[in-house]
């Protein structure tokens, strides 16, 4: 019976320590620039603009604080001297008036890059059932694909590197949005004051 009950403790301690989330700041720099600028006088019309970010590195705070601003929340501590693949995504974004290219977002640290790249994979196929329902008109000689039965227009589920199911909206998805690209970079510990930086330039 003791070695019953000390498997049971050992079991919640384990279950325990992968609950244990750790808020993530991504360090990163954008630059933007000014590809059209608005009319003048008119009242609607705003800037074109583009950007570039460039992923710096990664930092965690202490588990379950919830103080200041944090862009994920991970089952590991991010340590010195180790490796780390961040999984973010670019993609175009406006609205009638204006548009912005190069707007980013990240989505899913993790420590092994095989998990990584499991993710970009789901959320490239998400994409293209989207896009090809989306761009379907019904003078098409070809149907779409069927959505799979769980298949979810602006949000899809993935598991972390704790294996627990996690939920991803997908801001690239709608009228004027578009995805232009799933990045996996590898990232160590970056333990600067600044969590991000940005950049305009007009021309």
């Amino acid at each position: 019976m003791k070695g019953v009950k000390n498997s049971k403790k050992k079991i919640e301690q384990t279950k325990e320590e992968v609950l244990k989330y750790y808020p993530v700041t991504v360090h990163d720099q954008t630059n933007s620039y000014v590809t059209r600028e608005a009319e003048p006088g008119e009242r609607w019309d705003a800037d074109d603009i583009a950007m570039d970010t460039t992923v710096i590195g990664v930092e965690t705070k202490e588990a379950g604080s919830t103080k200041g601003y944090y862009d994920l929340a991970v089952p590991f501590e991010v340590v010195d001297g180790e490796d780390y693949y961040l999984v973010w995504a670019v993609y175009s974004d406006g609205d009638s008036f204006h548009h912005e290219e190069g707007c980013h977002r990240h989505i899913e640290l993790f420590k092994t890059k095989e998990k990584a790249e499991t993710l970009a994979r789901k959320i490239q196929v998400h994409n293209d059932i989207y896009n090809e329902h989306n761009s379907y008109r019904s003078y098409h000689d070809k149907k779409p694909t069927p959505k799979p039965k769980d298949y979810d227009t602006y949000s899809l589920k993935y598991l972390n590197e704790a294996g627990v199911e996690m939920n991803c909206h997908c801001s690239w998805n709608g009228y004027f949005e578009r995805l232009t690209a799933i990045n996996i970079d590898r990232v160590r510990k970056h333990g600067g004051n600044r969590r991000s930086g940005l950049i305009q330039t007009r021309y």
